[in-house]
């Protein structure tokens, strides 16, 4: 049971890695997309 809840919390701080990297990422690429769009 606790190797369990540690694995899943590992998972989870895993997850909210990523998810802050593609959150940085969006920000980051936001206004090229937007510029880009606006000259098509």
């Amino acid at each position: 049971m606790a190797s369990r809840s540690g694995r899943l919390r590992e998972a989870a701080r895993k997850r909210r890695l990523l998810a802050n990297l593609q959150k940085m990422v969006l920000t980051k690429h936001q206004k090229p997309r937007f510029v880009l769009m606006s000259y098509e």
